[in-house]
């Protein structure tokens, strides 16, 4: 596993595999699927109910649902509980209301790999000019070497 270096392991082959049994025979996946995380996959290949699994997939995409949104969403039974209300629109209330301070539209950038990508190292606090000066410098060179091929 030294030779594959960080990111490689055991949890990460058994969670590849998972994700490999777990989406193999649907139509679609991570390609349909682009703003979700690897986060948000590994709670929803939790899921047993291929229905359910789809029911999160498309609404924490079409919506926009933080993990931390799709995690409540799933340990609270938020599809079964839709299925089963003869007023949905009281249960979809219930779920905004709950989970408006866990739909930060940044939410992305809490993302371990982005933090990776930028530098930045895991286990510190940034304040946000931080943050924005690393993501522009990195838009910068990006748009610099494009620029020149």
């Amino acid at each position: 596993m030294e030779k594959l270096g960080t990111g490689s392991g055991e949890r990460i082959l058994r969670d590849s595999r998972r994700f490999y049994l777990c989406f193999k025979n649907m139509e679609f996946g991570a390609q349909c699927a682009p703003n979700l995380t690897w986060s948000h996959y590994r709670l929803i290949m939790r899921l047993t109910d291929k229905n359910a699994v789809k029911y999160y997939i498309t609404e924490a995409s079409e919506n926009n649902w933080s993990v931390r949104t799709l995690d409540r969403n799933i340990s609270t039974l938020y599809y079964q509980r839709l299925l089963s209300s003869q007023n949905k629109e009281i249960v979809i209330a219930e779920m905004k209301e709950k989970t408006a301070d866990f739909q930060d539209r940044l939410e992305f950038i809490k993302n371990p790999a982005v933090l990776e990508f930028l530098g930045l190292p895991n286990n510190s606090g940034y304040i946000e000019a931080e943050l924005e000066k690393t993501i522009i410098d990195h838009i910068q060179q990006f748009l610099s070497r494009h620029r020149a091929a």
